[in-house]
C-alpha cells in the first residue's frame, strides 16, 4: 500500500509547480489526500503517511508560489479585514502544528489595527514568515507585533536566539513575500544580527469601512481545514515529521 501512495506521490512531484499544471496538481493532490485520510495505517506505518501527505502539500505550496509571483493586484479581491485578528488567529494554529518542535510564535497585540487586503494571500504571508523562521532558528519564541502608521502596516516578527542556523532564507518563500508585499504596495525586508533574525511585511494603509469587515477563519478553521493556508504553508519543512498530524 505504501509503495503505492509513493507512486502516486510521484506523479504529482513530477510535474512542474506552474499555473500550467495547476488542474492537474491539484486534482492529483486532493484524490491522493483524500485517499491518505480514508486509508487505515498500522502504528509503524504512520511516519511514512504523514511524509507523503507533507510532500503532497508541499506540492500545492509550490504551486501557489508560482502562482503569486505571476500575479498582479488586479487577479486578486480586496476587503476590509482585522489584520490584528487575522494575525492571532493564524500564529496560533501555526503554534499548534508545531507544537513538537521547539519554535513557538507568539503575537504582541497593540491594538485593533485594519487593513484592505486579499484575505487568502495575506494568510499564506504570514504563515510564510513562520516557515522562514523555522528554516533559521531551530528552536525560540517568534515575537510578532504590527505597527501602523499615516502610510502603512508592518508585521515585525523577530527571534532572539544565540543557536540561530547558519542557513539561508528559503528562496521560494522570500520571493513569494516579496511579492505579496509588491502586491498589497509595501516592501518585505528580512534583516540578521548576532543572536537575532528580524523579518518585516509592509502593507499600503487604505481601509473603506470598518464595519464592513471581511471575514477570515479562525485557528480553529485553519486546523480542521487539512488545505488551509497554514498546513499548505508549513509542509515540506526539513522537520516535518515533527509537525503534529492532527488526523
Amino acid at each position: 500500500m505504501i509503495t503505492q501512495l509513493y507512486k502516486k506521490l510521484g506523479s504529482i512531484t513530477a510535474l512542474p509547480p506552474v499555473k500550467d499544471n495547476e488542474v492537474l496538481i491539484r486534482n492529483l493532490a486532493h484524490r491522493l489526500l483524500n485517499e491518505i485520510n480514508c486509508t487505515e495505517f498500522s502504528p509503524p506505518q504512520l511516519p511514512e503517511k504523514e511524509k507523503i501527505r507533507q510532500s503532497c502539500l508541499n506540492s500545492i505550496r509550490l504551486l501557489d508560489c508560482d502562482i503569486i509571483m505571476n500575479s498582479s493586484p488586479e487577479d486578486y479581491v480586496y476587503e476590509c479585514l482585522n489584520l490584528t485578528t487575522a494575525v492571532s488567529d493564524v500564529l496560533t494554529a501555526c503554534g499548534v502544528l508545531l507544537c513538537r518542535t521547539k519554535i513557538r510564535p507568539v503575537f504582541r497585540h497593540h491594538g485593533t489595527v485594519y487593513t484592505d487586503a486579499p484575505v487568502k494571500l495575506l494568510l499564506s504571508a504570514i504563515t510564510g514568515i513562520v516557515r522562514i523562521f523555522c528554516q533559521i532558528c531551530p528552536q525560540g519564541i517568534i515575537y510578532f507585533s504590527l505597527k501602523r502608521n499615516r502610510e502603512h502596516t508592518v508585521l515585525l516578527a523577530e527571534c532572539v536566539n544565540n543557536n540561530r542556523k547558519n542557513a539561508a532564507v528559503s528562496n521560494e518563500t522570500a520571493d513569494m513575500l516579496k511579492k505579496t508585499a509588491e502586491i498589497l504596495n509595501g516592501a518585505f525586508l528580512t534583516a540578521k544580527k548576532d543572536t537575532s533574525f528580524i523579518c518585516a511585511l509592509s502593507m499600503k494603509n487604505p481601509v473603506r469601512d470598518k464595519s464592513r469587515a471581511g471575514y477570515a477563519p479562525d485557528y480553529v478553521e485553519l486546523l480542521i481545514d487539512k488545505m488551509s493556508e497554514v498546513h499548505i504553508g508549513l509542509s515540506g519543512l526539513s522537520d516535518g515529521e515533527k509537525i503534529s498530524d492532527l488526523h
